[in-house]
């Protein structure tokens, strides 16, 4: 008799989001209130705001959450938690209570996009201003 290998499916994957690039999907059902993935420190680090200059400066000021001090960006650019690419609404289906966690705010279908409030992560931190401007152009 073969032995069945237990297969985990993922819930979320990368597909194109009309009108905002790359969106973060739902492969399968996820319930209100299921916790959606955990990024640890690991996945970030922080950019003081005297140190971003040149090209980095650009990418902490679109792409960073900032707070008074400086920026959070992706560690690796390359290598990017799926988290880095929610896209904001003002009626999210993804809740971030802390950094470090994101939850369900209501049951998502199969298929359907993830969003998150940029303006609600984390107690302290906001996305920059320019790239919240830019996301609410399009």
């Amino acid at each position: 008799m073969k032995k069945r290998l237990a297969v985990r499916l993922p819930k979320l994957y990368l597909a194109p989001s009309p009108g905002k690039g790359i969106g973060v999907f739902a492969f399968r059902r996820i319930r209100k209130g299921e916790q959606l993935n955990d990024w640890t420190n690991d996945d970030w680090r922080f950019v003081k705001k005297k140190d971003a200059t040149g090209k980095l400066k650009s990418l902490c000021q679109h792409f960073g959450i900032w707070d008074d001090d400086g920026y959070h960006i992706p560690r690796d650019w390359h290598r990017m938690c799926i988290s880095w690419y929610l896209n904001h609404s003002d009626t999210p289906n993804v809740g971030n209570p802390d950094t470090e966690s994101a939850y369900a705010l209501r049951d998502i279908r199969p298929g359907e996009e993830l969003f998150i409030d940029y303006d609600e992560i984390g107690s302290k931190s906001i996305v920059s201003k320019d790239f919240r401007r830019s996301i609410k152009r399009r």
